[in-house]
């Protein structure tokens, strides 16, 4: 198991209830993309909580990191990205949005794949639930052929949809920040989270952050340089101009709020991005 020790002393189990995290975890029945809560306890001397997990081998931040510049095997990206969305989905579905999604918070383990041969000359694929990898340090040294059990965890920033704005300033580590967060919109919801996968998407291709800005200023102009600058109305006329990233009012009506103009540049193609 894993056991995550939480900063805050609580006085009292009610006071436990009241956490978003403990709440959104409770919320959510038992599915094979989100981590598994198993036990929660408060102990009566120190008044610290600690909640016991499932336990996952690593997260995608330190699989990346590990790969040392050799590229996944795409069918390896889209099993990721499907268990990412397939949890993703079931959050949502029960009202919830996650507000943190990140590499560090997608959990990764591994199990080999056993290979033998029939009297057919088949081959069969099974899995060996028990050979698991002993340290996600050593998944450089793992062939291609396993496979990776994928869960989303960390639900401490998780808001419910239908709950009233405005929310917290802090949502995201800003690499995988939504533009409307950066441009200080208070009324964001789930479409965050899609926003935040489809960036660990082209991560997990190129082994690299698509949008690594060092300031929420900087962040805005990184995405326009790869998405082109939003604009007021999609005109056939900025097309051809080459300008322009698609049609986003409500972005550019923030933006002037903060004083913030977007740089007039034209979106990338992504197949260039990855090579």
């Amino acid at each position: 198991v894993a056991i995550k020790r939480m900063k805050k002393k609580f006085s009292s189990w009610d006071k436990v209830c009241e956490l978003r995290e403990f709440k959104a975890l409770r919320t959510l029945p038992s599915q094979p993309s989100i981590v598994s809560l198993l036990e929660a306890f408060l102990t009566p001397q120190t008044r610290e909580l600690y909640f016991v997990f499932e336990y996952m081998e690593g997260n995608l931040y330190q699989l990346i990191k590990d790969r040392r510049g050799k590229m996944l095997k795409e069918k390896i990206v889209q099993s990721i990205t499907f268990q990412i969305l397939e949890g993703l989905y079931f959050i949502h579905s029960y009202g919830i949005f996650h507000r943190d999604m990140k590499p560090e918070n997608i959990l990764i383990s591994t199990r080999k794949k056993i290979s033998h041969e029939c009297d057919d000359n088949f081959i069969i694929q099974e899995t060996d639930k028990n050979n698991w990898t002993d340290d996600i340090k050593d998944i450089q040294d793992i062939t291609d052929d396993v496979e990776y059990i994928v869960k989303i965890g960390d639900f401490g920033l998780a808001r419910e949809i239908k709950s009233k704005s405005p929310y917290t300033d802090y949502v995201s580590t800003r690499w995988y920040r939504a533009p409307e967060v950066l441009l200080r919109s208070n009324s964001y919801s789930s479409p965050i989270d899609l926003w935040a996968v489809g960036t660990i998407l082209a991560e997990l291709f190129t082994l690299n952050p698509l949008f690594p800005g060092y300031s929420e200023i900087d962040q805005l102009f990184t995405i326009s340089k790869v998405l082109g600058s939003p604009c007021v109305k999609s005109e056939l006329a900025m097309q051809v101009g080459g300008i322009g990233g698609g049609e986003w009012k409500e972005g550019i009506k923030l933006a002037k709020t903060m004083g913030f103009s977007f740089p007039q540049v034209k979106e990338k193609i992504f197949f260039f991005l990855i090579i």
